[in-house]
Parts: C-alpha cells; sequence; structure tokens
C-alpha cells in the first residue's frame, strides 16, 4: 500500500482573495480621500501665494510711482520683489513660474488672479 504525502506550499487562491479584499477596500475608500485632501491643501497654498504677491506688488507699486497696469508676477520677481517659486500655483504642472496676474488701478493693486485656476482659487485684496 501507497502513502500519499501532500506537500502543501503556498496560499490558495480563496486565501489570496481575501487578503486583496482586506487591502483593497480601506484603499478605495483612503485614495480619494487623500486626493481631495491635496486639491484642498493646493488651493490653500496658491491663496497664500496670492496674499503674498499683494504684498510684493503693493511694494512694487509704491516704488515704481504705477498708476494703472496689469502686470504678471514674473515683473515682480525680475525686480526682486517675490521669489521664483512663489510666481507658480501648486497645481500647474507646467514650471514657468507666471501663474498669477496682478491688476493696479489709480495707484492700488485691485486685484491678484491666479491665471491657472482662477475662479477656484480665487481671492479678493482688502478694500
Amino acid at each position: 500500500m501507497r502513502t500519499v504525502i501532500k506537500n502543501r506550499k503556498g496560499f490558495t487562491l480563496v486565501e489570496l482573495m481575501i487578503v486583496i479584499v482586506i487591502i483593497g477596500v480601506p484603499s478605495a475608500i483612503a485614495v480619494p480621500q487623500l486626493l481631495a485632501f491635496k486639491k484642498q491643501a493646493n488651493k490653500k497654498s496658491c491663496i497664500s501665494n496670492q496674499r503674498n504677491i499683494y504684498v510684493a506688488a503693493t511694494l512694487y507699486v509704491s516704488e515704481n510711482n504705477i498708476i494703472n497696469a496689469i502686470i504678471n508676477v514674473g515683473v515682480l520677481t525680475a525686480g526682486g520683489y517675490t521669489s521664483e517659486n512663489l510666481g507658480e500655483c501648486p497645481e500647474s504642472n507646467v514650471e514657468d513660474f507666471d501663474d498669477y496676474s496682478i491688476t493696479i488701478t489709480d495707484s492700488r493693486v485691485t486685484d491678484v488672479r491666479c491665471t491657472f485656476r482662477g475662479n477656484e482659487h480665487g481671492w479678493t485684496p482688502p478694500q
């Protein structure tokens, strides 16, 4: 009589499927939340950039006697009023460092706008 010895190595298909489900379900819940958190952080960072650009643009207008103009943040960077990184919206994929426009009316900065996501990243300067 012969004895069959079963040499079992590895996992069964059912065991592997259970592990995949255990890992997959929380991942399916977490990934969209993480993406939403990242989008919200980018928006807040963009608004913070606009506030800092507003301060730099106010100084630029004061020192250069600008009355009415629409300028790009690159003008402030070239003049040494802002760093190059401040001109880039966090959601932009192109590193051109000119994602903000500044409107100057009657020697006052009246608008700083994100040209990459204008309506989504809207901020209104103080009047």
